[in-house]
């Protein structure tokens, strides 16, 4: 399996260690590896450079491009702007992997994808993210046809095929929809993980139901399942105010005539596989925010 990382950061001095620690200790190590600062103002430069210095397959870039600010879509465009010069430079790969800068994974992660996936036509697949919670495993499960946006695995034809990922709210779903579109399986592997080393505190989690929100009305939510949805995360931490939230996000950019990321026809097919889940985000604990993780000798 031949792969190439794009790593967007800002001010990540915290988690970009663990991250690229991760990748030094790959079973399978990737081609090269970008690291894309967004201009960070804290010791992030410096640390990717020292690793940069021992390793000549990992680039530091800066971004200090004045681009136009959109919100949702600025990772997405940094990422869109390493793959072109990924691909100018010449670099041979099969797979190009976007992942955030405080994520950590075991050394047979890449290696476990790579065997999973052979002899099948995935266009986009990711593992499943899990973080910590008072000593505590808790993993975030969406539906199995929906890969998470902090660690998606391109395959280099399937993102040629449906050209740059869209640079606005809601690409980690709308990416998914125009790859089947084009005839290509997208998959979360549920058992194959990664932690997420970032701590989620009460004001993100508001903020980012918020932006959920806005993104829903521009994927094209119909608002039964809108209304469904938020009566299934009530009790999802934030309680109450994270379903609040979302609802404001969605309403908001509905009044604002917001201008929608998916055509008639993808918010259809959407639509159905949103549907196609709500049985099963409704019986499984496991869709549930705060869930213990099975033990290392438990199954998924």
């Amino acid at each position: 399996m031949k792969y190439v990382v794009v790593i967007p950061a800002k001010n990540e001095e915290e988690g970009i260690s663990v991250t690229l620690d991760s990748i030094l200790n790959q079973d399978v190590r990737p081609e090269v590896v970008y690291v894309a600062d967004d201009n960070s103002t804290d010791g992030t430069a410096r640390i990717v450079r020292k690793y940069s210095d021992q390793h000549t397959f990992i680039h530091y870039y800066l971004n200090d491009a004045e681009d136009d600010y959109v919100l949702g879509g600025k990772i997405v465009k940094i990422f869109n702007k390493i793959k072109d010069l990924i691909d100018i430079s010449g670099v041979e790969y099969d797979y190009i992997v976007k992942m955030d800068a405080d994520i950590s994974f075991d050394r047979d992660f890449m290696k476990n994808i790579s065997s999973r996936i052979k002899g099948v036509k995935y266009g986009i697949i990711s593992g499943t993210p899990y973080f910590i919670d008072e000593d505590k495993k808790v993993f975030v499960k969406s539906p199995s046809w929906h890969t998470n946006g902090d660690f998606k695995i391109y395959n280099k034809d399937c993102l040629d095929d449906i050209g740059q990922i869209p640079e606005d709210l809601g690409w980690d779903t709308a990416d998914n929809i125009l790859a089947m579109q084009k005839g290509w399986k997208t998959e979360a592997f549920y058992d194959i993980n990664y932690k997420q080393t970032r701590p989620i505190g009460r004001y993100s989690v508001v903020k980012g139901k918020e932006r959920q929100g806005r993104g829903a009305y521009k994927l094209g939510y119909n608002p039964f399942y809108l209304a469904l949805r938020t009566m299934h995360d009530l009790l999802k931490p934030p309680v109450f105010m994270g379903s609040v939230s979302f609802l404001k996000g969605y309403f908001k950019a509905m009044f604002k005539g917001t201008t929608k990321t998916l055509d008639k026809e993808q918010s259809r097919l959407l639509r159905k596989l949103l549907w196609g889940s709500l049985s099963e985000r409704f019986r499984s604990k496991s869709f549930y925010l705060f869930q213990v993780f099975p033990s290392d000798k438990e199954k998924l």
